[in-house]
């Protein structure tokens, strides 16, 4: 059972019965439902900023995993370009040697200019693995049209 509580007048000079409204037990208990739910909350958020489940560290290891892939795939991707910088340069002197033509331009051999944006879709992301990927797609594209070209155009390699 409650207890109950008392305060003395001292007017009257005798301890008299506090009788508690119910708008001051709705004030009372809503302060501390608020109270237990704000603390609820900034725990919770602390444990999902500093304490990751075991879930998500699987997955920030394998983006992370998925990142260092990509910067080898984009490396890869750069010795390739200058091996294809070799065969245009080789291709160039050919041409200007063997059968006194001019080279071609650099804007076929890098795709032209112009067009439309592809990969608008993933820029509007900022993810770092995705800038990555782009870049690696964008080089994809650029050196299959480069070897296009040179397989469309060359002779053959036991002449040079």
């Amino acid at each position: 059972m409650k207890k109950e509580k008392f305060f003395f007048d001292a007017n009257l000079l005798r301890y008299e019965r506090i009788e508690e409204s119910l708008k001051s037990k709705f004030v009372r208990f809503f302060s501390v439902v608020s109270a237990v739910l704000t603390t609820a909350l900034l725990l919770t958020i602390f444990l999902h900023k500093y304490l990751p489940s075991p879930q998500e560290k699987s997955l920030l290891s394998e983006i992370d995993v998925m990142e260092v892939e990509y910067q080898r795939l984009v490396d890869e991707m750069e010795r390739m370009e200058k091996v294809l910088g070799n065969v245009q340069k080789r291709d160039s002197y050919t041409y200007r040697s063997l059968f006194g033509l001019d080279p071609i331009d650099n804007n076929v051999w890098r795709g032209g200019i112009g067009g439309h944006n592809e990969y608008e879709n993933f820029e509007q992301y900022k993810v770092n693995f995705l800038n990555l990927l782009l870049r690696c797609k964008k080089n994809k594209e650029k050196m299959l049209l480069i070897c296009d070209l040179e397989s469309d155009i060359s002779i053959p390699m036991k002449y040079v």
